[in-house]
């Protein structure tokens, strides 16, 4: 599908004296962006004047604390590919961060994301972050000019930071169906303990190398990545008999994998927001992910002890949570793949 009813972009490319912003979104998203109802069915085509008008307002961006006003505002009906493409020009301006927001998000489905880059006239990535309804602005470098302070609402505690990721990890399903079906199996403390050690330093490797910009993949990428690696420990979990050997090899594999997820969400917070250093957010976000999981593992550990100590009941609770992280890994892989 060109135009997903999943994600939507946007492109912000600097030009001499210009910045050209590109918002990409199906037509039923742009029906909803304007403000009409869901049950109605989507007319973009008999609207175009409504449209046109509209694409002044599909995107808010600001300079440093300067709301910039587009001085061109364009919309391409491309019917035939399920979408619309929405212009938009800017004069370039001579102070930064640039602030890209898309209130539009708050009219769409909740698990609808836009991914938002800029691009320098080299056609060089200079920044990109993954927008949501709860998440609806990025804030972006602008090369070569002064760094104003963007507002403090925008900005996050290194308490903030520290509950962020503790909230990402125990409302993160697809991370706990992972360790319940990579523990499920294990007999000994020694094999729990390599899997918990092994997943811990992988995803906090791959998040501050994400968190840092050194790793740079999309979210809805790295959404696929993760729900394959629970559909993978699932489908691993219930074809194998007893308990696997070297089992801390999937854990590092796939902690370095959702460590990615872990590094995106902090980034779309406003890492380093300010120009600020990085390392005392990362620190924190680190610290409120790993208690986070600890959370989960006082209460997933003893009863996974209890349900293996009980052998007539592990020889059908074992099956039953694998098929369980298969289930909800496919739904992941469905939500972000078919979906998008």
């Amino acid at each position: 599908m060109a135009f997903s009813p999943a994600e939507s972009s946007i492109e912000a490319r600097l030009h001499g004296d210009h910045i050209e912003l590109q918002v990409r979104m199906d037509l039923e998203s742009a029906w909803r962006a304007m403000g009409e109802p869901a049950s109605s069915a989507p007319d973009v085509a008999g609207s175009m004047p409504r449209v046109r008008k509209y694409a002044a307002h599909v995107c808010e961006v600001s300079a440093g604390n300067q709301v910039l006003t587009p001085t061109e505002s364009l919309a391409d009906l491309r019917e035939g590919e399920g979408g619309i493409i929405f212009h938009l020009v800017f004069l370039r301006p001579s102070i930064g961060p640039l602030t890209i927001s898309a209130p539009y998000l708050s009219r769409l489905l909740p698990y609808h994301r836009a991914t938002v880059a800029l691009w320098d006239e080299h056609n060089t990535r200079l920044g990109w972050s993954t927008l949501n309804a709860v998440s609806p602005s990025a804030v972006l470098p602008l090369p070569g000019v002064p760094w104003i302070s963007a507002p403090a609402q925008s900005r996050l505690s290194l308490l903030g930071f520290a509950a962020l990721g503790f909230k990402h990890f125990v409302a993160g399903y697809a991370h706990i169906a992972l360790l319940c079906a990579l523990l499920v199996v294990s007999r000994r403390a020694s094999s729990t303990l390599a899997i918990l050690v092994a997943f811990t330093l992988a995803h906090s490797l791959t998040l501050a190398l994400t968190a840092l910009n050194v790793v740079s993949i999309p979210s809805p990428g790295i959404d696929r990545l993760i729900a394959a690696t629970v559909v993978a420990i699932g489908l691993e979990t219930l074809l194998s008999r007893g308990e696997p050997k070297a089992r801390y090899l999937w854990a590092l594999g796939c902690g370095l994998i959702h460590g990615l997820g872990f590094g995106n969400a902090l980034r779309a917070a406003g890492l380093g927001l300010t120009g600020t250093s990085a390392l005392g957010p990362l620190l924190a976000n680190n610290l409120g992910l790993e208690l986070g999981q600890l959370a989960v593992l006082v209460i997933l550990l003893p009863a996974l002890w209890q349900l293996n100590l009980h052998r007539p009941v592990a020889r059908y609770a074992v099956p039953a949570v694998a098929v369980l992280a298969v289930l909800l890994g496919g739904y992941g892989l469905l939500r972000s793949t078919v979906l998008v």
